[in-house]
């Protein structure tokens, strides 16, 4: 859950802060209508607007949580969950002059893709999906920048490294699942052993259950967009397709379960496992061997 002062006005933290470093953590869909959340939101508009921006990220106030904010100079209010983007190369990219609430006095030029997809929760925690474009696209992907911790600065000198896949984690109807998005392949599995929420008493426990049972156990699913746009066709116990799927599965499977995973019971104050059992596996980097990818 999202913890602070509500009375206390945010304040925005300037480069240099370790927050601003983080990669910022996803927020569970049932915390979205928590008041505190609903809360954090509203004043993460009105610190933005006081400060005379048109976009603002959690970390840029002191909270490592995937949320974003933006709206003004043509662009509706919006608050931004958990987002995932796909760079849309075919429209290129062009110049964008920008300055940042976290660097005051700071405007640099940088070159920002023209078009993106996005994918996001509201903050009635509604799945928003939509092609965005012009002025709002910029602001989009300079507050996405900082859920990953990624500055400005970065952007302009070229540090901020590309990312080849999306991941995620949900934990709605079918119990947790897990998913990494690349530009061809869209690919999931069941993380832990539930149909619903990790129980208390089984935090940090059988951690590894998804890389370590069978294929059929995990409910994998692969789709190759090459060939499958519309992803209607699992592929993952396919022949040509299973060595690849289970490539997916122990590269997503390490990230999500062993790079820096934190179980939390609730019902104990401080209870919580943290998984490191391959820390340093969300590198950004896809790398699929050549043999494993289809024609």
């Amino acid at each position: 859950e999202i913890h602070y002062h509500a009375k206390v006005p945010l304040r925005i933290v300037k480069i240099g802060h370790p927050v601003l470093r983080q990669q910022a953590k996803e927020v569970p869909v049932e915390e979205i209508a928590y008041p505190s959340t609903q809360d954090f939101i509203d004043n993460m508009f009105e610190t933005m607007r006081k400060a005379g921006g048109v976009g603002l990220a959690a970390p840029q106030v002191g909270v490592s949580k995937r949320i974003f904010v933006m709206g003004g100079s043509g662009i509706p209010n919006t608050a931004v969950i958990n987002p995932k983007v796909d760079y849309l190369d075919q429209y290129g990219m062009k110049n964008s002059s920008e300055g940042c609430l976290s660097i005051p006095g700071r405007r640099v030029r940088i070159k920002r893709y023209r078009r993106i997809k996005v994918d996001y929760l509201d903050r009635e925690g509604d799945f928003i999906s939509r092609e965005v474009k012009g002025f709002e696209a910029i602001v989009f992907q300079h507050e996405f920048d900082h859920l990953d911790g990624f500055n400005l600065l970065d952007t302009f000198s070229g540090k901020a490294q590309k990312r080849e896949y999306i991941i995620g984690e949900i934990g709605v109807i079918c119990g947790p699942r897990a998913y990494l998005h690349s530009e061809r392949f869209r690919f999931s599995m069941q993380s832990r052993p539930y149909y619903g929420a990790v129980p208390n008493a089984d935090i940090g426990k059988n951690i590894r259950w998804a890389l370590d049972s069978s294929p059929e156990d995990v409910d994998m699913a692969l789709y190759d967009l090459k060939h499958d746009p519309l992803e209607r066709n699992n592929l993952a116990y396919a022949d040509g397709y299973e060595k690849l799927a289970n490539w997916f599965r122990h590269k997503l499977g390490n990230i999500v379960l062993g790079d820096g995973r934190i179980e939390v019971d609730w019902s104990q104050e401080n209870k919580f496992v943290v998984s490191e059992f391959a820390k340093g596996a969300h590198n950004n980097k896809l790398d699929i061997p050549d043999h494993l990818i289809p024609n």
